[in-house]
């Protein structure tokens, strides 16, 4: 082998001190792999020779790789992580997995390897459902003080609509369910959807009480917290109406700032008693953090706000008319977690006729309408000590730099400690959810019909009517010229 033509090449290459050049990298490792077809080392070579290349390596190299350095593996650890690996790639396939290959890969393992292999057992494609099935049940089985795989088996029960034996399987070790976040969460979700709504409260209150970990944060919270509050950037809070751009902003001020988020109303709480609203905000109170917010600006809110002295709030809104639009949309995506998958389905089906989606229309119009009202009110007569910077979706939408620059000025941030290079990066990664519609795209899609019943049901709302008049008149000069 080492006298072809071509590694003689890849030889000399070595020997100037230059850098081989790619193509040539990539032939020698082709080569050697014709020539060693199960040999681990050229085949992780070649993967990587690829992928440092900027090209994906075909499935059936990645597979063979992985099988190969399985093999040759001498250490236990080792081995298993190839191996569970691989379990997740030939079942996304729809491959057979080998009986060996699924019992090394459930030797014991940390509580992140779990994580990563019960996750890509999960993203699996529907077709092969019953073998993830049958996965899931073999990790529980084998990680039985894993957080991790009992919450991926229950969510695969859900999925399947199963609701009852998912919080069953939750309860059969409640303890277990309190050690995360997310145990805790789907098991809050299946007594909702089960009309068991009384048992919420008390669990989330035991939840609390045990959970030591960082909660509805970003992970690491802490330590970033701690060096936030090192280079003097406060907390933001910002309140937002739903589908007004708000992860696309708070991922931006996340990543220009290195701040970490961290939420004020956590998920699932329904009702008052269990809402650990001032504990949270004692956490903010302290700084380098950001909160982002549906929240309505009850009277509690408001003195809970204060009592901790966050009092320079922005509210972000978008025109309502077109927010609707895009709520009714996001409603029945893939994104919704809030009802079972199959009445999901049943209404994403409904909502296809135009009478039914225009009846979701006009009931979130005049939800999110009330909600503007409210803000639109406040921020009109603050209440003593407050400050609102009042922004809207379009001006994110036309002007991002000068969108976040008002932000970054509102809280008395030096322009300096922003990374203004965030900017460029990929707005739809940075969104989370997309889903491009015009700014007037109401006016297209709705009936006639419908579009008469909004200045009815606005009317009601006066200082968001006159705020969307002011918006449809400078709309009007700009079309003009």
């Amino acid at each position: 082998m080492d006298q072809e033509p071509i590694f003689i090449e890849y030889r000399r290459a070595l020997a100037s001190g230059k850098p081989v050049p790619p193509e040539l990298l990539l032939a020698v490792g082709k080569r050697r792999v014709e020539l060693l077809p199960n040999d681990a080392q050229a085949l992780s070579s070649l993967v990587g020779i690829m992928r440092s290349q900027d090209t994906e390596p075909p499935n059936d190299l990645i597979d063979r790789s992985l099988r190969a350095e399985f093999v040759a593996a001498t250490d236990v650890d080792q081995r298993s992580n190839f191996a569970r690996h691989l379990v997740v790639r030939l079942v996304q396939s729809g491959q057979h997995t080998p009986n060996d290959i699924v019992q090394a890969a459930l030797n014991p393992a940390t509580e992140r390897q779990i994580h990563v292999f019960v996750r890509g057992l999960s993203n699996t494609a529907p077709d092969h459902r019953e073998l993830v099935r049958c996965l899931l049940e073999k990790a529980r089985e084998a990680w039985p003080t894993s957080p991790m795989a009992l919450f991926f088996l229950a969510r695969e029960m859900l999925e399947a609509d199963q609701h009852a034996d998912a919080a069953d399987l939750l309860e059969t070790d409640l303890d277990l369910t309190k050690k995360s976040q997310h145990t805790a969460e789907l098991y809050m979700r299946c007594l909702s959807w089960l009309g068991r709504r009384a048992e919420v409260s008390g669990f989330l209150n035991d939840f609390i009480t045990v959970f030591d970990g960082d909660l509805w944060c970003s992970e690491g919270f802490s330590d970033s917290q701690r060096d936030a509050i090192n280079r003097k950037i406060p907390t933001l809070i910002l309140v937002t109406q739903p589908k007004s751009g708000t992860v696309f902003t708070q991922t931006t001020l996340m990543r220009g700032l290195r701040i970490p988020q961290y939420t004020m109303e956590p998920k699932y709480v329904l009702t008052s008693e269990a809402n650990p609203m001032g504990q949270r905000c004692a956490v903010l109170a302290r700084g380098g953090a950001i909160c982002t917010q549906h929240l309505m600006p009850t009277p509690e809110a408001i003195d809970t706000l204060r009592a901790h002295g966050l009092t320079k709030i922005v509210v972000n809104l978008r025109d309502v008319r077109q927010a609707a639009i895009s709520w009714v949309h996001h409603s029945v995506s893939d994104e919704i977690q809030s009802m079972p998958r199959a009445e999901m389905l049943l209404l994403r089906e409904r909502m296809k006729q135009p009478d039914e989606f225009e009846r979701h229309y006009l009931a979130n119009l005049q939800r999110w309408a009330e909600f503007q009202q409210k803000w639109l009110t406040l921020i009109k007569s603050p209440p003593e000590g407050f400050e609102f910077l009042f922004t809207e979706y379009d001006q994110l939408r036309d002007n991002e730099r000068n969108f976040f620059g008002r932000i970054i000025d509102f809280y008395g941030i030096d322009h300096q400690a922003f990374d203004w290079s965030v900017l460029t990066s990929d707005k739809k990664e940075r969104a989370g959810h997309f889903r491009r519609g015009e700014k007037r795209e109401w006016e297209s899609v709705l009936s006639a019909e419908t579009r008469r019943q909004i200045p009815t049901v606005l009317s009601q709302y006066k200082d968001v009517e006159a705020w969307l008049d002011r918006k449809d008149s400078e709309y009007a000069a700009l079309s003009a010229t």
